[in-house]
């Protein structure tokens, strides 16, 4: 239970400064324009649709690297390492580009944005979608140390390039010398750069923190691989893709109402994830160490940790 805690911990933090950061980001919005908070809600589940296959092959991989590690295969680890990542990066540059060209259609004809917004939404939206590709890069370097025991490095990254934002979202959005205005498209610029430099960072911590672990491009994408990532992420894509489409549905449902009710809605959004940060922490710290423990082959010990962090998440 310490472990979990250890391990858990930091991720836990991370969550904690997102939540900050989605709250400075309500704020700013709001004080730039009374409308302006509902741009980034009517944004974010086409950018949960369009990341669901990072999701999918973040729990497929972290389940895989974290084995290996456990049974001492760093070879095999590496290999696995740099198939996540080359796909990743195809992946990335795939879906940012689909976000990007379908954007126009989806939030007329199945989110039907309020007209009040709409410019902002697809100016905001434009960034989302770079933003989309780097973040698929991100999450393979944070599973990928993760998957070999390190959470701390990684939630450091994430941390400090969100308190970066949290500072500079009120001087893009105003405008405040020697940065221009930007509005509502701000705040987006402020992940992107986040995402672009959490890229550099996780790559040198990689490089020079675990010299032995090769990560880089392979050609070595076979059958068995893809078919282990379907077993075991497939049921993370359907839930991923599931919800983004419930959250898109009814957020148009939302929108027939009026532009006043999608503000009222994204701001009642922002006090739900409070609840979420520990769960996901814990989650991710005990998927971990059960696959470090089955690597290892101590199925027991392994069992023994799923039961007491799943009895930990639900109370």
């Amino acid at each position: 239970m310490r472990t979990l805690l250890w391990l858990s911990m930091p991720l836990v933090v991370v969550q904690l400064i997102q939540i900050s950061y989605n709250v400075a980001d309500a704020f700013w919005l709001s004080m730039y324009s009374d409308i302006a908070l509902a741009v980034p809600r009517q944004v974010w589940p086409l950018f949960l649709f369009f990341s669901a296959t990072s999701m999918a092959l973040s729990s497929s991989n972290l389940a895989l690297i974290s084995q290996y590690v456990g049974a001492r295969e760093f070879e095999e680890a590496s290999e696995v390492a740099s198939k996540y990542f080359t796909t990743s990066v195809i992946m990335g540059a795939l879906f940012g580009i689909a976000y990007f060209t379908l954007r126009p259609l989806i939030f007329s004809y199945v989110i039907k944005v309020p007209k009040e917004i709409y410019e902002q939404v697809i100016a905001y939206a434009g960034i989302v979608a770079i933003v989309t590709s780097f973040s698929y890069v991100v999450m393979a370097y944070s599973t990928i140390l993760q998957g070999i025991g390190d959470t701390r490095r990684p939630a450091l990254v994430t941390a400090f390039y969100l308190l970066v934002n949290i500072v500079l979202d009120p001087l893009l959005i105003f405008g405040i010398p020697p940065f221009p205005r930007l509005g509502v498209i701000g705040a987006a610029v402020t992940d992107l750069m986040g995402n672009m430099l959490s890229v550099i960072t996780l790559a040198m911590i990689i490089k020079r923190a675990f010299p032995d672990l090769r990560v880089w491009f392979t050609r070595r994408i076979n059958l068995e691989w893809i078919m282990l990532n379907l077993r075991i992420g497939l049921p993370i894509l359907v839930l991923v893709l599931s919800n983004s489409t419930a959250k898109m549905l009814q957020l148009r449902l939302v929108n027939t109402f009026g532009v006043v009710a999608a503000t009222a809605y994204s701001l009642g959004f922002v006090a739900m994830d409070l609840s979420d940060a520990a769960l996901r922490g814990l989650s991710r710290a005990a998927a971990i160490m059960v696959g470090q423990n089955l690597g290892a082959g101590l199925c027991k010990r392994a069992r023994e940790i799923a039961l007491k962090s799943s009895s930990l998440i639900f109370t």
